[in-house]
């Protein structure tokens, strides 16, 4: 009996253990029971949506971070580095009334309530923003991850869920260029609720681009997804504007695009932000709170260079499916062919970009930009009103004339043998495209990129000019020496057609090749030392008629320098005005034009391009003409025509025996 009472006992203490063990299953179950359902609650159906869709950022590659701008230098961030910051103000700013710091370090909850009057200034001056911002963006994201804020936005009277998806940057560097910069993408659903949406999935998608937008249905060709639910934006240089390829897109100033060009092309590194759900109303006293400011977000300024304000400001934060509904479908995009080399749509984008640096660097004082546009016009007018342009005799071409006269003997000669010059023309043009479609593909199979003036954009403009404009008549007598040759017969009252001047030229090309790289690389070497710039611009015209030296003499190349510098001189002046006027008829008016049907038509961009092609072909035999009448002028030379300093220093030795 006791051994059975043993064995009983320890059956109840087994059957105790079992018992035991199973309550305990069953509280660890119970506890992971609850512990997925708390996790359930936490992953409610709004985070579940802002996470599956978040999107991924494509940021242009920049290899010499803080301060080169040929790539990205701001990533999307959190607010937490300007709110709370002690570098950042809090300035008061009434209309026509005396800016004030109120705070320094100020908080999500010290600006929730303020309006419009209140901006936070960064350290730095956004007129010229040097590379304060650069680096001090790269201090203060050092260690954090990218965020984007999500809003699951309604609007009253319309049916439909948007995803909106918002990217803070400490600093915008585009043609407008200021502190802070918001900018944002959107999803649209038709369903009431999210769990419906997560259900169905998006429908439209909408990229915001500076005053507007480019929408796109989810099953576009266009939109890149990754892993089939995450949109992939291209991220513009500079401007942070959200394109939906890698290419170069111009804006026309139309539609809310911008004036100007938004570059996504070349390398990008991708940034996966962590979603962050915030409410449409906030409470005061949230962690979100500074949602609620109506302030700026940035320096309040003049013009361009003034701070924005923060999503809830925008139209389509309380109306995102009427805001979605007029933006645009497409957004046109450079042409891939730049054959001719700089096209006019280059001149647009380097053009809208200087102006803008220009008018940034003077503080968007654009009255006193405006100034020194008419005193420009009016160092042109004055000149034009002085000379004179009667009698206009075409024959002999060696003739003294005013430029006045020069211009329209130039004009009669070019109507006289038009069939000629034309042809001659429209060959120079098909080889000029074909050669620079044979660079175009040399550097895209090389990777190798020339970039001569790097830093301030509308500085880089201003030194590009300086540059390229006195070499430009060096480089039309190379292009254009068919038809100088043309003239040449002329003069010597030989026969001139097309293939006679054709076949006169082409044993000369390495000649004129070889005038072309020595004053190009002299002109070049004096620029870079920045001190030889004033010698660079007198050398350029110096030698604007080497290349009629080379045709009409059939000088060598250095003989042509020589010699030409030689004719220039006592008149230095008079030439380099022409060679303004050319400059500008050749490489400045046609693009200009096109800026304009660029802005103000719809004009497909190859047409446009191809016109900038076509109006230089029509206006290069007059550029040569005008420059060979000028060269043939009668001269009285002031010594021999001996064009080295071997013969000058031999001639010195003949004369001091004498004596």
């Amino acid at each position: 009996m006791p051994e059975r009472r043993l064995l009983h006992a320890a059956c109840g203490k087994k059957r105790s253990l079992r018992i035991a063990g199973a309550v305990l299953v069953a509280s660890l179950a119970a506890g992971a029971l609850a512990s997925s359902s708390s996790g359930a609650v936490a992953a409610r159906p709004e985070q579940q949506l802002a996470d599956r869709y978040s999107p991924i950022l494509a940021l242009k590659v920049n290899d010499d971070l803080p301060c080169s701008t040929s790539g990205e230098q701001y990533s999307p961030t959190s607010v937490e580095i300007v709110l709370g910051n002690p570098e950042v103000q809090l300035v008061q700013a009434p209309t026509g009334q005396k800016s004030e710091v109120v705070k320094t370090a100020a908080t999500g909850s010290d600006v929730a309530s303020l309006g419009e009057s209140y901006y936070l200034n960064q350290r730095g001056d956004p007129y010229r923003p040097g590379c304060t911002y650069a680096r001090d963006s790269q201090r203060l994201t050092r260690g954090r991850q990218p965020v984007t804020y999500t809003h699951v936005a309604r609007e009253s009277g319309r049916e439909g869920i948007a995803l909106q998806y918002w990217f803070y940057y400490w600093f915008n560097r585009f043609n407008d260029v200021h502190e802070s910069d918001w900018e944002m993408i959107q999803l649209a659903f038709d369903a009431s609720t999210p769990e419906e949406a997560l259900a169905h999935g998006p429908t439209r998608v909408a990229y915001a681009q500076h005053g507007g937008g480019e929408t796109a249905d989810w099953d576009d060709g266009k939109l890149e997804k990754e892993a089939g639910t995450h949109p992939v934006v291209y991220v513009a240089s500079g401007s942070h504007a959200s394109q939906y390829e890698s290419a170069l897109y111009l804006g026309r100033g139309r539609q809310g695009a911008g004036l100007g060009c938004d570059d996504t092309r070349g390398e990008s590194y991708l940034v996966r932000p962590t979603p962050i759900l915030v409410p449409t109303l906030p409470p005061l006293s949230s962690r979100h709170a500074w949602l609620n400011y109506r302030g700026h977000w940035g320096q309040k300024a003049r013009g361009l260079s003034s701070g924005i304000t923060g999503p809830s400001q925008k139209r389509q934060w309380e109306e995102p499916l009427t805001w979605m509904d007029d933006l645009r479908s497409s957004t046109p995009k450079m042409p891939i062919s730049q054959g001719a080399g700089a096209t006019v749509t280059d001149f647009f984008c380097d053009a809208v970009t200087s102006l803008a640096g220009a008018a940034s660097y003077l503080g968007n004082r654009f009255w006193l930009l405006g100034l020194i546009i008419v005193g420009l016009v009016a160092t042109t007018a004055v000149p034009v009103g002085r000379t004179r342009w009667r009698p206009a005799e075409a024959v002999p071409l060696r003739k003294e004339r005013a430029a006045g006269q020069l211009l329209r003997v130039a004009g009669i000669l070019y109507w006289r043998y038009a069939l000629t010059l034309l042809s001659l023309a429209l060959v120079i043009v098909l080889l000029a495209v074909g050669l620079g479609l044979l660079l175009q593909l040399i550097f895209d199979l090389t990777s190798v990129e020339i970039v001569l003036t790097p830093g301030e954009p509308g500085l880089d403009g201003f030194s590009s000019f300086i540059f390229v404009a006195p070499a430009y008549a060096l480089t039309l007598a190379l292009v254009g020496a068919p038809i100088v040759a043309v003239l040449r017969r002329i003069d010597a009252g030989e026969r001139a057609t097309p293939w006679a001047a054709l076949r006169e030229v082409v044993p000369l090309l390495p000649r004129l090749l070889w005038v072309e790289l020595l004053g190009g690389l002299a002109m070049a070497g004096l620029f870079l030392s920045v001190i030889g710039i004033p010698y660079a611009i007198k050398k350029g015209v110096d030698w604007t008629f080497a290349g009629q030296e080379i045709v009409f003499e059939r000088c060598k190349a250095r003989e042509a320098l020589s010699r030409s510098s030689q004719r220039v001189r006592g008149r230095w002046w008079g030439i380099a005005g022409v060679d303004l006027a050319l400059f500008f008829l050749g490489a400045v008016l046609a693009p200009l034009v096109a800026a304009f049907l660029i802005m103000f038509s719809d004009f497909p961009l190859w047409t446009i391009n191809a016109l900038g092609v076509a109006f230089f072909g029509l206006a290069l035999p007059f550029m040569v003409i005008t420059l060979t009448l000028l060269y043939l002028e009668p001269r009285e030379q002031a010594e021999p025509s001996a064009s080295t300093w071997r013969q000058r220093l031999r001639r010195r030795a003949e004369v001091e025996p004498a004596r």
